[in-house]
């Protein structure tokens, strides 16, 4: 018997981890990537499932979580590399000028 009991629905859920993770994995091809959306999804689900109750439609429901919590993480990441390369234009440009008037000094 497991340590924490669960609930039919958790355990129906959690047969479905496959099925959520090759859903996940076919927008983003980082293994450990996959496995923190995962668990994030999961732990999405579990909570909704503690505040409103279980789904009528487990696999849709679960796929939608998983998609909504994996193109938030993709929306981040490209948020990120783009501030990322704005502040490398920045930073080249900074060095630019600096370097133009070390030439005419």
């Amino acid at each position: 018997m497991p340590p924490y009991p669960c609930s039919p629905e958790a355990q129906d859920l959690t047969s479905l981890s496959s099925l959520v993770r090759a859903y996940i994995r076919r927008f983003v091809p980082s293994p450990s990537t996959v496995d923190d959306l995962l668990q994030d999804t999961y732990l999405h689900a579990f909570q909704t499932i503690r505040n409103r109750g279980p789904p009528d439609l487990p696999i849709p429901w679960l796929l939608r979580i998983a998609r909504r919590t994996t193109f938030h993480y993709l929306y981040r990441e490209k948020s990120r590399q783009t501030e990322s390369l704005q502040d490398d234009v920045v930073e080249d440009e900074h060095s630019d000028r600096h370097s133009d008037l070390q030439q005419h000094i």
